[in-house]
């Protein structure tokens, strides 16, 4: 009898080992597979190169997710499936999946896509308009789709949501500003990129003065303590009572978000016009295409620094590209699927560094609306 419980207590033993290795080991072989299975887009026509944009952009708001690679983001196989099962992860609470939707509509709307404006109004539709909460800062990226899809419909349920977000968050500010995390003294560049574009857009659509004098409150007081003074960079986030910075000073996709806002903004203030035009001064400066993940460092290119900063100097009149030059500066960083790749992780995870696996839905996104541009 005793022999008996030690066999079943060492096959339960040998079952729960089998199974915790098998948990730990399956998604970095995955991501070990997925890295050294990488291929290109491999095209040269621009043209062709923006319909594969196009295609996998669809694809993605289609499937509501980060790309075909399943496991990339796991650290186990029960926390990939929780996600798959339980729903942990819903993508459509993360703002960047927002820009993506915003960008992916400007895009189709300048292009006559009905398909892709008709797929993103549905999914927004599902989304928030039944049941969907607005929790964080970063969701307020859904309050550009309200203001798209009210312009597109004229319905006064999407106005409505662009007023509640509105409401909601001028309603939280500490001095005078929208505070990326409550509960601290810190602003973020994020908030920067992922506030300000709503704003100053609502303001454009509404003609309301009291999202403008937000926005540009923000802007400039990030221009102001939160940017270096020789070059205009700014950092990852300072205290609004110290006006220390703090964090990285250099971050390649914090650059991204902080252009998002300021090309927006006209200010009357010498002081942040200065520190604007050095911000210009040394990004022509560099006279690069591919941005790494850290300004001014040696590595890898960081898409999400790259491609919103090739949109802004592109912009600006600073750089002349067409859809072909462009083509070929991204398309060996872009999957064969049409996905942006070469993306650096979450700042809460810097030491991983940019990653063939990543990908950056805003990105994605925006490259797209960058090619109607060219």
């Amino acid at each position: 009898m005793k022999s008996k419980w030690v066999v079943v207590t060492s096959s339960i033993i040998v079952f729960v080992t089998f199974i915790c290795v098998i948990d730990r080991t399956i998604p970095p072989l995955s991501r070990y597979y997925y890295r050294h299975s990488y291929k290109s887009l491999n095209v040269n026509n621009g043209n062709e190169f923006e319909k594969e944009i196009r295609d996998a952009t669809f694809r993605l708001i289609e499937s509501e997710s980060w790309g075909n690679k399943p496991m990339v983001y796991s650290t186990s196989c029960f926390q990939y499936l929780s996600k798959k099962v339980f729903g942990e992860s819903n993508i459509m609470g993360h703002g960047e999946y927002g820009y993506l939707l915003h960008y992916a509509f400007l895009y189709a709307e300048k292009q006559n896509d009905e398909a892709m404006m008709s797929l993103i109004k549905k999914k927004f539709d599902k989304y928030w308009l039944e049941g969907g909460r607005f929790e964080r800062s970063d969701q307020v990226s859904y309050g550009t789709v309200a203001l798209d899809l009210f312009r597109w419909t004229k319905s006064g349920v999407y106005k409505s949501l662009a007023d509640s977000i509105l409401k909601s968050i001028s309603k939280e500010t500490e001095g005078g500003l929208i505070l990326y995390r409550k509960a601290t003294s810190e602003q973020h560049v994020d908030a920067v990129g992922l506030v300000c574009p709503f704003l100053f857009y609502y303001s454009d659509v509404s003609k309301d003065t009291l999202a403008f004098s937000l926005a540009k409150r923000m802007v400039e007081d990030y221009v102001r303590w939160g940017t270096d003074p020789v070059t205009g960079i700014p950092c990852q986030t300072y205290d609004t009572q110290s006006h220390v910075k703090k964090n990285h000073v250099n971050w390649g996709r914090g650059t991204s978000w902080y252009l998002l806002g300021v090309r927006q903004l006209e200010s009357e203030d010498s002081v942040i016009r200065k520190r604007l035009v050095l911000l210009d001064s040394t990004l022509i400066r560099m006279d690069i295409y591919l941005y790494p993940q850290y300004i001014g460092e040696k590595g890898l290119p960081d898409l999400s620094a790259t491609i919103p900063v090739l949109f802004y100097m592109h912009s600006k009149g600073y750089v002349q590209l067409s859809k072909d030059q462009l083509t070929n500066i991204l398309s060996p960083y872009i999957d064969e699927e049409g996905i942006v790749r070469y993306c650096s992780p979450s700042i809460s995870r810097p030491h991983e560094g940019v990653s063939v696996l990543t990908t950056n839905l805003f990105c994605q996104g925006l490259l797209l609306y960058f090619l109607s541009e060219l």
